[in-house]
């Protein structure tokens, strides 16, 4: 069973938006080998299970063989791979008690790839849960023998 949100991610370039899929677990072992693809033409998410040769290929930021595989399986080239660039944290604890700390905490700023344009990144506008997202007109689709849950 898999579980996590839908992220409408926005890229600060192309002014793209389009979905990501942020899996959620107990345990990181809980998520490991899971993706998203997210498509630029459509409110669309393809979730699937990464080989280990894939997984260690966007370990190192790149899915480019992950999407043409994609694009073999399902007879589309337009599932794109979004990668996490870097994590903002604009939190000055130096100095502050922990009661100080939690009023003026702010959570970091995910930074994320843009999978419609070549150079763009992405920041989240929008978080949904997966039947909000599809109650919205998003598709889900689960590939091999996974399962979301409710």
């Amino acid at each position: 069973m898999i579980d996590g949100t839908v992220v409408r991610l926005q890229c600060e370039a192309c002014g793209a938006v389009f979905p990501y899929f942020r899996f959620t677990g107990d345990v990181d072992s809980d998520t490991d080998g899971l993706y998203s693809a997210t498509s630029c033409t459509g409110n669309e998410l393809v979730i699937a299970e990464a080989t280990p040769s894939e997984w260690n290929e966007m370990g190192r930021g790149d899915g480019t063989s992950t999407e043409k595989n994609l694009a073999q399986q399902l007879g589309r080239t337009d599932l794109k791979i979004v990668h996490l660039v870097r994590v903002e944290d604009t939190n000055a604890a130096k100095g502050l008690s922990f009661a100080e700390f939690q009023k003026v905490y702010k959570p970091p700023v995910l930074i994320y790839s843009c999978p419609c344009c070549a150079d763009g990144e992405s920041r989240a506008v929008e978080e949904l849960t997966a039947a909000r997202f599809k109650k919205s007109g998003g598709k889900i689709e689960l590939l091999g023998p996974l399962r979301l849950l409710a």
